[in-house]
Formats: structure tokens, sequence, C-alpha cells
């Protein structure tokens, strides 16, 4: 790990500290949760990016709608970590409607890092579906645009479905097409699930999985390109562990 990379942990657990400091001290309300997810496949946005199996440690908090998580990819074949993502941002929401924005690094261990910044809407009464803006402006120079539908089903809302639409803007960290050109166009439809299981008040297993298709044949060239073993439909599934606390 780099110099740069230790930089960016140190600042975002400092901010994270004098933040949490000061919200214990005004009695702000805090929740937190670690979580390891067990699963076959790493995916991101279509791409495969580990073949196998993987561990997925995680740590996050929401202090007033200020929200940290710091994640990482360990492929167990090879017993190297191979992706770490450090999320800081902000998110409000009143009754029917969720708004946030922050930025994302990406520490990865084949490739030059790179950072996000994103924004992100979402409408929960009636269509259950949020529209969220990526730009990369490290590596990509160019911008993502993911739109989402979920819906929940029984009066428990245990069992979660959602399908997603990306579109991608002239983001080279997604990949060129076939003559090696970086592409504006749709780039893959995610279909993914998960179903809760409660253990405690603060603990539960998820079942969950996940399947892409590109969208066209730009896409499909840009999303091989990167996938290990060149594929372009790809898929996931595993077993989240989360133990929340406030």
């Amino acid at each position: 790990m780099n110099r740069a990379k230790i930089s960016i942990i140190i600042l975002i657990s400092i901010i994270i500290l004098i933040y949490t400091a000061d919200a214990q001290a005004k009695k702000s309300e805090i929740d937190s949760d670690i979580s390891l997810d067990a699963s076959y496949n790493y995916m991101w946005r279509g791409q495969l990016i580990d073949q196998g199996m993987v561990l997925q440690p995680s740590i996050g908090t929401i202090i007033d709608g200020v929200t940290a998580k710091m994640w990482e990819n360990f492929d167990v074949s090879t017993k190297k970590v191979t992706r770490n993502e450090l999320r800081l941002g902000y998110v409000t929401q009143s009754e029917n409607i969720k708004f946030g924005f922050g930025v994302i690094y990406y520490a990865r261990a084949t490739i030059n890092d790179t950072m996000e910044g994103y924004i992100t809407i979402g409408e929960f009464s009636q269509l259950n579906t949020s529209l969220t803006l990526y730009y990369d402006f490290l590596q990509g120079n160019g911008a993502f645009l993911a739109t989402t539908y979920q819906h929940t089903f029984g009066e428990d809302a245990k069992f979660n479905v959602k399908g997603t639409i990306n579109i991608n803007i002239g983001d080279k960290v997604m990949g060129y097409d076939g003559t090696g050109v970086v592409f504006t166009g749709l780039y893959n439809a995610e279909g993914s699930f998960y179903y809760d299981l409660p253990i405690s008040d603060s603990t539960s297993f998820r079942p969950n999985g996940a399947i892409s298709i590109p969208l066209g044949t730009q896409a499909s060239s840009a999303i091989s390109s990167l996938s290990k073993g060149g594929t372009s439909m790809n898929y996931c599934f595993g077993l989240l562990l989360t133990f929340r606390y406030k």
C-alpha cells in the first residue's frame, strides 16, 4: 500500500473519529455495522473481477446522515486482497425521497487506483426507483449512470429483488469497445436478490445473488476485456453476515 493510500485511510479515519466523538458529545444518532460476505465470484458493474471464493469484510457508520465505510475483497485462492473501497458521503431522507452524495476511493491491486464522486436520488413510495450518477476524476475521466428499480415482498419485507440498467458516459475505467475507443451508451443490465434472515435484533444472515448481461456489442467487448476468463455475462452469489449496533 503506497503513501497516498495510507494518507487517505488516515484522513478518513481521523474524520470519522472526530465526528464520532462530536456526535457522542451531542448525543447524535449513530448507526454502525460490521459485516462479512462469503461469496462465489466478485462482480462489479457486470465485470467479473475475481473468480471463485472471495471474502468481503466491511465496517461502516452513519452519524446524523454522514456516512463512512471501509470494504475490501479478499481472493481466497490467491490469498490476496484485490480491492479496497473507502466511502465518505452524506445522505438525507424525507418521507419518500432519499438524496445523497459523496466520494469513493478504489484501491486496486493490479491497476491504478481511482476515485469517483457521486450523487444519488431515490423515490420509495410508489416507483421504488433510484438514479445515481458517478464521475471518475482520476483514471476514468468520465461518468457512469445507474438506474435502479427494487421491490420487497412480504409484510416483513425480508425478500428484496432489484433490477439495474447502467449507462457508460465516456468512463475509461469501464473499458473500450471492439475498436479500442471509449464509448458512451448502454453498459449492462443486472438483476439481484437478497433475503434477510434475522438471528437477533442486531445480527442477520442475508443470502444474496446477482447476474449481469451486457447491453450491446460495445459493452460486451468492454466487459469481457476486463473480466476474469474474458466473459461478458457474469454472476455471483453468497452469504452476508451483518452485526449492527447503535
